[in-house]
């Protein structure tokens, strides 16, 4: 509904203002939606409708019916000047860098791949981390992080971990993944702090936990330029992969802490797993406490080492992300 005379005096009674205010906001807005439908787009913009579309319903674009709006909505988003071009190269080199590493092998997008990555600096930035990555600090916290694993639902120990976080120089984003863009976990590091990106991707919770302790290792265990993307389900990678597989290492040792992983494995009764679900099941408690890990997460672990089947209690894994 536009704003005429009448309307003009009523929004005058209603909120103040003259009646030439009124009518010179309608004025103003008839004038920028004649300059959005007659201003040129990118001769490229068709090949960004997808990725867009797909960023307004995630709330990460505003609402627009105009494709120069669109536009420049999108170049902001990826700090791009307004008159220059659309150049996927330059969208790739600032949101990816020169070196990342992928993991995986899964179809992808790497304008999302980008997107997303944009997306996650984003939000670090406003969250505004003071200090510096401190990684004696950081290690020495991931006792202490591992115990919120106890707790059901992100909702209940998001403020915590985050606030813990953040004390060691490290930002933690919670973030859903894009089309092709079947992304679990990203760190790297931004501004001389640590970035841990988890998706909701596979909504776990014991999976969500194993992504956290790997992405941490990254941090803690190879700290270069390199952005480490996780791709897919864990330990579903490149069998040489040497990083990976320390992160993984990395990632159990802290899960099993003070024990072993062998220590621990002499624990657990297999046999009963196929024997007795509901035996088996208080056994595989009766350690996650003596670890004050959650069970779920130790039987994710246990199935990520294989020697539990994937198929076992499903019902003990619970989502994170509501």
């Amino acid at each position: 509904m536009s704003i005429d005379s009448d309307i003009a005096v009523y929004l005058v009674e209603l909120l103040g203002g003259s009646k030439d205010f009124w009518l010179n906001i309608q004025f103003n807005y008839e004038k920028n939606v004649r300059r959005f439908q007659s201003s040129d787009v990118d001769d490229n913009f068709d090949s960004y409708q997808k990725l867009i579309k797909e960023m307004k319903k995630k709330s990460w674009l505003p609402s627009s019916e105009y494709k120069y709006l669109d536009q420049l909505n999108l170049k902001s988003f990826f700090g791009l000047p307004d008159f220059s071009p659309m150049d996927e190269e330059s969208i790739y080199t600032n949101s990816l860098g020169t070196k990342y590493k992928k993991i995986g092998r899964y179809e992808f997008s790497t304008l999302n791949l980008a997107a997303f990555m944009r997306k996650a600096e984003l939000e670090v930035r406003m969250k505004n981390i003071k200090n510096d990555f401190n990684k004696s600090l950081f290690l020495s916290k991931l006792q202490e992080i591992k115990v919120l694993s106890k707790r059901k639902g992100l909702k209940n120990f998001e403020q915590e971990l985050s606030e813990i976080c953040a004390e060691c120089g490290v930002a933690i984003v919670f973030l859903s993944a894009l089309e092709k863009c079947p992304i679990r976990g990203v760190s790297k590091f931004v501004d001389n702090r640590g970035m841990i990106v988890i998706t909701d991707k596979y909504n776990k919770d014991y999976i969500f936990w194993q992504t956290f302790f790997h992405e941490a290792a990254h941090l803690i265990l190879h700290q270069d330029e390199m952005t480490h993307y996780d791709f897919g389900e864990p330990n579903d990678y490149e069998e040489d992969s040497k990083c990976e597989q320390e992160a993984d290492d990395f990632m159990i040792s802290q899960l099993l802490y003070p024990l072993s992983f062998d220590e621990v494995k002499h624990k657990i009764d297999f046999k009963l797993v196929y024997k007795s679900k509901r035996s088996s099941w208080k056994n595989l408690c009766t350690v996650a406490n003596e670890l004050n890990i959650s069970t779920s997460v130790l039987v994710g672990v246990f199935k990520f080492s294989k020697d539990i089947e994937y198929r076992f209690f499903n019902n003990g894994h619970k989502p994170i992300f509501d």
